[in-house]
């Protein structure tokens, strides 16, 4: 367990005493029971500064589903499991949390799409915005997350694509301001062709995304109501059903950001 990850478990549960007595190794779950609830930390790497693999979240993932089935536990609420900075795919890791419950999760809050983005190495600009970015603490290509629900682009993902648009008048001129984690806000006032860009560029690269599938939403709710599929058919067509829900939903948001500029 890292620093980092030690200090807010015990920030939020006050065990980690107790999670170091009791060991484990890879591919393990540790149990803690708090207030009549049942904690459960899963062991997916050895050593803390390591990453985990999909092979030991998946060995953590069986052996949680059997201290499940053992305490018979019926609801259980699950963070993105060794997604964001520990870099894995969270469509892999769901897939094997619903392959091993057999369940979608369409309500999940938590749930959405890790984008992959870039600074190209033929970008002329490339190095003044690798510098703005490192000056942020960040790679020149990250993963972002784009969330379910109203809001689904964070100032994590919104600074990048400001970043990654600019002219280099524009780079020059934040390059020599402070603080830039204004470059974070919503409301963060921008030369409004920049605004536009930022918006226009992710509206493509979303209808990009909606594109990559053979088959639409309303496509998909039609080819469930029919009686020959197996379940694990109807299963992959469910967490299907829930990414275009989560591209549309930004879509919409985005496009409603778009609206808001050509007033």
């Amino acid at each position: 367990m890292s620093r980092g990850i030690a200090s807010e478990f015990q920030r939020l549960f006050g065990q980690v005493d107790e999670l170091k007595r009791q060991g484990g190794r890879v591919g393990q779950v540790l149990e803690l029971r708090s207030d009549q609830r049942r904690l459960y930390y899963l062991i997916s790497k050895e050593k803390s500064y390591q990453k985990p693999t999909y092979r030991t979240v998946w060995e953590a993932l069986l052996d949680l589903r059997e201290k499940l089935l053992t305490a018979n536990v019926l609801k259980l609420a699950i963070p993105r499991l060794a997604c964001g900075r520990d870099g894995l795919d969270w469509r892999i890791i769901r897939n094997m949390l619903e392959v091993l419950s057999r369940f979608v999760y369409e309500d999940n809050v938590h749930d959405g799409y890790w984008l992959k983005l870039g600074i190209s190495k033929s970008d002329p600009l490339q190095e003044k915005r690798n510098d703005l970015l490192s000056r942020l603490t960040w790679e020149p290509t990250d993963r972002f997350f784009i969330k379910k629900g109203p809001e689904p682009i964070d100032g994590h993902l919104l600074a990048f694509l400001r970043i990654f648009n600019m002219n280099e008048e524009q780079l020059d001129h934040w390059l020599l301001t402070t603080p830039l984690d204004q470059l974070e806000n919503s409301k963060c006032i921008l030369d409004s062709e920049l605004d536009k860009k930022v918006w226009k560029f992710l509206q493509t690269r979303l209808k990009l995304l909606q594109a990559l599938y053979k088959t639409s939403l309303q496509e998909d709710i039609e080819i469930l109501k029919r009686k020959d599929l197996t379940n694990n058919t109807r299963l992959a067509i469910r967490m299907r059903m829930s990414e275009k829900m989560i591209f549309e939903d930004a879509l919409q948001y985005v496009n409603r950001r778009i609206s808001e500029n050509e007033k």
